[in-house]
């Protein structure tokens, strides 16, 4: 039986080779190509917009930091088995 690992390995040489000949060979033909872009960078910013967006962006990152520590202390304190 293949482990993952050795699948991913497998794929990653397959693709390596397909884009090794594809670059000596020069052709057009690119098996990962990127779409056109969409969003416009030439557009002025709006600061409440980018304050509001950083402040919730901290704000979910403080909580999925103090969950995982509330739990390791949780862990630490409370013996097994017990429920709060």
């Amino acid at each position: 039986m293949f482990t993952k690992s050795v699948i991913y390995f497998v794929l990653e040489l397959v693709f390596s080779i397909f884009f090794l000949f594809s670059a000596i060979l020069k052709c057009d033909y690119v098996f990962m190509q990127l779409g056109p872009k969409t969003e416009d960078v030439k557009k002025p910013v709006i600061p409440l917009l980018l304050l509001s967006r950083f402040i919730l962006g901290t704000i979910a990152a403080t909580y999925y930091v103090l969950v995982s520590v509330y739990m390791w202390i949780k862990d630490k304190i409370i013996p097994k088995g017990i429920p709060i």
